[in-house]
């Protein structure tokens, strides 16, 4: 089993990148008028100076052109949680990640429970990470489901269940589109567990 370190934050950090560098950042929400063709022109021009290490100009279109679209937001959150381009800051970090899941993205709810998971810049609460993970979980986030499942399946902060743990990486192995890395790691993750307990995969 993979140990739940700080890489944690770091996994949900990639796949957050990786969703938006495939395009998973979704054109809906210009069909439903939630953000304008311009602002989702200047995300995907932050998120790609992001990819290109070029912090200083992702920064400033995330702060300073659209401050208010929750994906950007959530990337400051990352840039000051790692100090990517600024100074390394949890304060600021937490008060990005926040605005962003406040707006509804689960990527950056993620983050905020697995800093409580970890105790990173918090008191460590399983409590409060699971709740906050199950929240993710039940719009449909693979991130989330994977976390939970790890969570059941080690015992850490929740009664340890593998028939929940089944059913949480059953479900995020069968989303995400391929080459996903939640995706990939919870079919690994939901291999071992039946190869191990074969009892609890029928």
């Amino acid at each position: 089993m993979r140990k739940f370190i700080v890489g944690i934050v770091l996994s949900l950090t990639a796949v957050l990148i990786t969703s938006c560098a495939q395009n998973e950042v979704k054109t809906k929400t210009i069909e439903e008028g939630q953000i304008s063709n311009t602002e989702m022109s200047l995300l995907k021009d932050g998120i790609k100076a992001f990819l290109n290490k070029d912090y200083k100009k992702a920064f400033d279109i995330f702060q300073n052109e659209i401050p208010n679209n929750a994906k950007a937001q959530g990337f400051i959150g990352i840039m000051y949680l790692h100090g990517m381009g600024v100074k390394q800051d949890f304060k600021e970090a937490r008060k990005w990640l926040d605005k962003s899941a406040n707006q509804g993205d689960m990527d950056s709810l993620n983050i905020i429970a697995s800093l409580y998971a970890e105790g990173i810049s918090v008191e460590q609460d399983y409590k409060k990470a699971i709740e906050l993970y199950e929240k993710s979980a039940n719009t449909g986030n693979i991130s989330a489901k994977d976390s939970l499942a790890y969570l059941y399946a080690t015992g850490k902060g929740v009664e340890k269940d593998l028939r929940k743990a089944y059913i949480y990486w059953t479900e995020a192995s069968k989303s995400g589109k391929e080459g996903n890395p939640t995706t990939i790691r919870a079919k690994n993750s939901l291999r071992i567990l039946c190869e191990n307990n074969p009892e609890v995969c029928k």
